[in-house]
């Protein structure tokens, strides 16, 4: 059971994205409101925002919230008082032509993807100033999810790829061909995971995605699937929302029946059900 509910949204509209830093918790929904809570009362503190556009994503960092808002992107600081805290605009992103999907921060770099298929980097100067340091544009559709590791970004699409990057050139490193729409993706050090439309979780090697001399053989290290495959289920069902990476581990969050999947990275006994073009097993590696 859960120890604590947060009565987030007005009726009859959802949570679609949160994020949490330290004792506070940022929500987006679809009735458009982006509001922060503290995590250990599960009190509302304010609300930061509050359109007609539904907010696809959040993200804190270092107390600035940045948030979708239709075509554009609102990032506030956050000051705790005494009573509720205060929120200040301080940047309004703009230059998507349409709804800003994803996005992600590091510093005063903020990258944001959208449905019109462009990625853009944006460097944030002070007093609202900001720059658009990249146009991204290699996807041929939307883009659904990204994220940055040092100099890195993983961004995947509803064309069937996921991207890496490199955040300094804006030179497009490597293309992974997937079956299915890409719906969330994540990078740390050694690896790069996506999750798709139909249930599927792939592992890649980063290393080998960086060396430009592999071929697409040697990319790809592992394919789980978070589906039973003994159950029927819906295609809304099967939809892989996020994935998250610790050491040997991968979290899998799927379908809208509230499943969570936790895996042992390393664990070669169970089976890889479905195999990509690129697929390569450590056994075969050796070979």
């Amino acid at each position: 059971m859960p120890s604590r509910r947060l009565e987030a949204h007005k009726d009859g509209f959802s949570i679609t994205t949160m994020d949490v830093e330290g004792e506070l918790v940022v929500t987006g929904g679809s009735d458009g409101g982006v509001r922060l809570f503290r995590l250990s009362s599960g009190k509302l503190l304010t609300v930061l925002s509050q359109s007609s556009c539904m907010v696809y994503q959040v993200r804190m960092d270092h107390l600035r919230v940045i948030a979708t808002a239709g075509n554009k992107v609102t990032v506030q600081s956050i000051q705790l008082k005494e009573g509720e805290p205060e929120s200040i605009l301080t940047h309004l992103l703009e230059g998507h032509a349409r709804d800003v999907l994803c996005l992600d921060v590091k510093g005063d770099i903020v990258v944001t993807g959208g449905t019109d298929k462009n990625i853009m980097v944006f460097k944030l100067g002070p007093g609202g100033v900001f720059r658009v340091v990249h146009t991204l544009t290699e996807h041929k559709l939307k883009v659904r999810c990204l994220q940055i590791h040092e100099n890195l970004l993983i961004s995947g699409s509803w064309d069937r790829t996921a991207k890496v990057w490199d955040l300094t050139t804006g030179e497009c490193l490597r293309t992974l061909e997937h079956e299915m729409q890409v719906r969330c993706a994540a990078i740390d050090s050694e690896r790069i995971l996506t999750g798709d439309t139909e249930g599927y979780v792939f592992a890649w090697d980063l290393a080998n995605c960086l060396d430009q001399s592999c071929g697409p053989e040697k990319l790809c290290l592992r394919a789980h699937n978070a589906m039973d495959p003994n159950l029927y289920c819906k295609d809304a069902d099967k939809i892989v929302y996020q994935v998250h990476l610790e050491t040997a581990v991968m979290i899998q969050v799927a379908g809208t029946n509230g499943r969570i999947v936790i895996s042992d990275f390393w664990d070669w006994d169970s089976y890889d059900v479905f195999q990509l073009e690129s697929y390569v097993h450590s056994e075969r590696a050796q070979s």
